[in-house]
């Protein structure tokens, strides 16, 4: 049974790898993901409600990306909501804004921080959005980020929403530009 005060909105992580048409036919791409895979948000106190609350640096995301015809590829990572609204167990449904992304360097030996072009975090949508982009090819111990996830920011409040276990897929898509 749900508390009245509880509404907890759980995160999955589904990674997909694609590899764009260029010219080089031998692409290798994965994701790895070394902590942080499954997020629960546990909404359960009227500040809460009212301001959200952030994970910060949660998921740590090791990259892979070679492309052995074309040393100069370069690669871009994107995220979407594999849904069009975040449903709950019980028939609620939120919309996708009340989820943000922020992405950082995570600390491998190459600095990811010049190729993330919003410092600022992102609103969750349906449609790609460029998390990286430009970045250059390397190994999981070089190419390292940090997720970071918030829900609700304050501008928009829980508060009145119907209390419920909320669940979002979130995809990352790993490809060449």
């Amino acid at each position: 049974m749900i508390s009245i005060y509880r509404l907890a909105v759980f995160v999955s992580i589904f990674l997909c790898y694609s590899i764009s048409p260029v010219i080089s036919q031998n692409i290798h791409s994965r994701i790895r993901v070394q902590s942080g895979g499954s997020v629960a948000f546990n909404i359960n106190s009227l500040r809460r409600y009212n301001i959200g609350m952030e994970y910060n640096n949660y998921t740590l995301l090791a990259i892979s990306f070679n492309d052995t015809d074309e040393p100069d590829t370069k690669w871009k990572l994107e995220f979407k909501a594999r849904e069009d609204l975040i449903y709950g167990d019980y028939g609620s449904a939120l919309n996708l804004d009340h989820i943000k992304i922020r992405v950082q360097d995570g600390g491998g030996s190459e600095s990811l921080d010049g190729y993330i072009p919003v410092k600022t975090p992102i609103t969750l949508t349906n449609s790609e959005q460029i998390l990286v982009t430009g970045a250059p090819q390397g190994g999981f111990n070089e190419l390292k980020l940090l997720i970071s996830y918030q829900v609700t920011d304050g501008a928009d409040p829980l508060l009145g929403q119907k209390p419920d276990f909320y669940f979002i897929d979130i995809e990352f898509i790993l490809s060449a530009e």
